[in-house]
């Protein structure tokens, strides 16, 4: 079956393995139990949705790659 909705999604992030940091978005991701790519995506901007997307951008900003104070 077709999906439209694939069709019609924006990729604004792009993908996590062109990045030079792709090592440490895996292991974040196995740290927290969640894919790079959405690991990748929260440190480029993508706003958390739960309490889990808000550990990830805490060990993002403990690693040094986003250097925000509020989430």
């Amino acid at each position: 079956m077709f999906n439209l909705q694939k069709l019609f999604k924006r990729n604004r992030f792009g993908k996590y393995t062109q990045s030079e940091r792709a090592a440490i978005y895996e292991r974040i991701a196995a740290q927290h139990f969640t894919t790079p790519q959405d690991v990748y995506e929260l440190a480029h901007g993508r706003r958390p949705n739960s309490l889990d997307d808000t550990r990830v951008l805490e060990a993002l900003k403990n690693e040094g790659i986003i250097h925000r104070t509020r989430f």
